[in-house]
């Protein structure tokens, strides 16, 4: 290195060097004024224009601020509508009557509501399938979610009546307590020819063959092959026992959601993210269709639980089609069934533009299985197992047991996972649908709905409610405005409970799980969102997977808590490592974006323009000093070094080098660091030349602005 290398360039190649920028930039620089500016760090920034108030002032400070605030038309409301907006903020049922069009609404939310209210009918029948309990009990949760949600409710759209992942979950917590309260089936008698599902090994059968060593059995016999020490008249029928366990993880559900939705706890959905909701319901869908398999065939699997139970449970199913134990005219009715339902659906989806009203595709197949079942009589001559007794009316309200809170922390578990899952799944519906139509939803509020929903509808021998997607698309479809639908659909649900109820006991099992399957349709084609989230982000997209690959591989409760914490620690790694990149002029504006990804973006001679997309931090900070050195080429500890090599060979102090800032503030010193930092930022000599003519330009005067 000789002096030579050193020798800064004469104003003219300065100018030279300023003509080589785009035409429209330096007319831009030319038409501005140059200021110039003391240069500070952040602390001395603050510390010379923080405001620095006394005690005094700042208190007279706080005060103007409000006083601004208060300042501007001040809106005159009388007690009146004070006292009915403390009301609707409590019972958002006012504001829908209050603002109700009628010549408006009125006719949509008619149709709406009995099309919901039909299609009602043989939702909640499937779903209290899946949820372990009695059919009727599918109609109590539907009757009493709507009518308490339309109370409490913020959203035009919304339908609380039951939902398939959450149902399945539901069956699950159930069967899990009823182990907890009765361990190994003790205290439950079982009627004759009736189905015993227990989750302990130790129950005494006469017959029972070495082969059966699985802990979940199932099997059908009559009493006297069971030996139970209990006393036969304190027994609880396994129907009882599942709808007493159901009502009390409802209960500890509705009471969870209530107790955060008065602590404003509302935003805890924001870590349960768009992409971990999708994978879940996806999972569940697939779950759901795992479980559906025993009715579809026309068998009976043994209930799996555990690792990997969404595998074995085709595993059974493909041992059962292997052995011949299934029901081929159920087989063929579940495939019938399916397909009918399928095209209508397609159908109705591909037409909606053009018909008002969809066809009941759902209630018609429920309809017409449930008279050929009742008339060609197919349970006993083509041996279908069908949905069985269903009670007209209601039962008396029952209290859970005090026991299953002190048998053990299952319920308990179980009812607060519930509760969380619910509230996120029907939240992100409701916003779904009030970003789409232009309204607002108070998370809170909606937290407080469920709650009242679930902690409500607990006495009267009901299971988890939470958003029916395929209902809440229906009313979209049927062009309906308001909640007031849900009023029209409930009615038509109580008349269902008092009087035809009863009537649907014949229907086919394996044509109910046709219809859970089509109305999972869109939940299993979630799939699709993947390429997408590929494109665009791929934390979601590992987010999806690793969920679904839990759900799957797993379980539903764990593969979601699996999904939060992978979704939490993408959180953290995001923060401390975000996106940083150098930035480029867009052509002929004074935009500037990424150089990578906007075509046409260039960089400044001899300019580096970085950008950090992040909060910097202690985490974040080593990413941000090392991404920034890759990116404009410039190692500070690299440049200290020539600096001390190039003093040792001037005869400096090399000593007092140091790349700390109150060292820098020695002239000879700053001196060799800039002329160190030109060429060692910028290998090239044209770029070095641009750097020594910037500081040339620093250091005259009436240099060119």
């Amino acid at each position: 290195m000789t002096d030579k290398d050193f020798r800064r360039p004469s104003v003219a190649s300065l100018s030279e060097l300023r003509n080589q920028l785009p035409d429209d930039l330096r007319q831009q620089q030319n038409s501005r004024q140059t200021a110039s500016r003391p240069t500070y760090t952040e602390v001395q920034l603050e510390e010379v224009h923080q405001i620095k108030l006394d005690d005094d002032e700042k208190i007279r400070h706080k005060k103007q601020l409000m006083e601004n605030r208060k300042a501007g038309p001040k809106e005159v409301r009388s007690k009146g509508a004070v006292a009915l907006g403390i009301l609707s903020k409590i019972f958002p049922v006012i504001k829908v009557f209050v603002n109700y069009k009628v010549k408006e609404y009125a006719v949509y939310d008619l149709l709406s509501g009995i099309s919901v209210g039909m299609f009602i009918i043989p939702q909640a029948i499937a779903f209290s399938l899946l949820a372990q309990v009695k059919p009727q009990y599918g109609f109590y949760s539907a009757f009493f979610a709507m009518l308490i949600y339309f109370i409490f409710g913020t959203s035009n759209h919304l339908n609380m009546s039951s939902q398939g992942a959450v149902s399945l979950l539901v069956g699950e917590a159930v069967l899990a307590g009823v182990e907890q309260v009765h361990p190994n089936g003790a205290g439950i008698c079982v009627e004759p020819n009736d189905t015993i599902t227990t989750l302990g090994p130790n129950l005494n059968f006469t017959d029972l063959t070495t082969e059966m060593t699985t802990t979940l059995l199932t099997t059908t016999m009559d009493m006297t092959g069971i030996n139970s020490t209990a006393n036969p008249d304190m027994c609880v029928p396994r129907a009882d026992a599942n709808t007493l366990v159901s009502i009390s993880i409802t209960m500890v559900a509705g009471a969870v959601q209530l107790l955060l939705g008065l602590l404003q706890f509302g935003f805890l959905t924001i870590y349960l993210s768009d992409p971990l909701n999708s994978a879940f319901t996806c999972g569940a869908a697939l779950h759901i269709l795992s479980s559906q398999l025993a009715n579809m065939l026309g068998t009976t699997l043994p209930p799996i639980s555990g690792v990997g139970k969404f595998f074995v449970y085709f595993v059974e199913a493909f041992k059962q089609i292997s052995a011949g134990n299934v029901n081929v005219a159920s087989i063929i009715i579940c495939l019938v069934s399916f397909a009918v339902l399928l095209a209508v659906k397609l159908i109705n989806e591909k037409c909606s533009k053009y018909v008002k009203i969809p066809i009941p595709v759902d209630i018609i197949v429920l309809v017409t299985s449930l008279l050929l079942s009742q008339f060609l009589n197919w349970e006993t001559e083509l041996d279908i197992s069908t949905v069985g007794a269903i009670e007209r009316g209601f039962r008396a309200p029952t209290a859970p047991p005090v026991e299953h809170f002190t048998s053990g922390t299952g319920i308990i578990i179980n009812g607060l996972v519930l509760g969380i899952i619910s509230y996120s799944l029907s939240v992100s519906v409701a916003k779904t649908f009030a970003v789409r139509y232009g309204y607002e939803v108070d998370s809170n509020q909606e937290m407080i709905a469920y709650g009242a929903v679930n902690f409500g509808m607990s006495w009267f021998s009901t299971f988890v409610s939470a958003s029916s997607i395929a209902c809440t698309s229906l009313h979209e479809s049927m062009r309906g405005r308001t909640l007031l639908y849900s009023l029209y659909a409930t009615i038509i649900t109580l008349v269902g409970i008092l009087t035809f109820a009863p009537v649907f006991a014949p229907v086919p099992k394996c044509v109910l799980s046709a219809i859970i399957l089509v109305n999972l349709k869109n939940m299993m084609m979630q799939v699709e969102q993947l390429p997408g989230l590929w494109r665009t982000n791929r934390y979601d997209f590992a987010i999806w997977l690793v969920t679904l690959a839990a759900i799957l591989g797993i379980d539903l409760p764990i593969g979601l808590l699996v999904g939060v914490i992978f979704s939490l620690a993408t959180v953290i790694f995001r923060s401390q490592a975000p996106k940083a990149y150098l930035l480029g002029r867009v052509p002929e504006t004074d935009i500037y974006k990424n150089v990578k990804k906007i075509k046409g973006a260039e960089e400044i001679e001899g300019v580096r323009v970085f950008k950090f997309d992040g909060a910097l931090y202690f985490a974040s900070a080593e990413n941000f000093r090392t991404r920034l050195f890759r990116q404009v080429a410039m190692n500070p500890k690299k440049i200290l070094a020539k600096a001390k090599a190039h003093a040792k060979k001037t005869g400096a102090l090399a000593s007092n080098l140091d790349i700390r800032t109150e060292v820098m503030d020695k002239e000879e010193i700053k001196e060799q660091l800039e002329i160190v930092k030109a060429e060692g930022s910028h290998p090239d000599d044209r770029a070095r030349q641009l750097a020594q003519a910037s500081k040339s330009k620093q250091q005259q005067p009436d240099g060119l602005g």
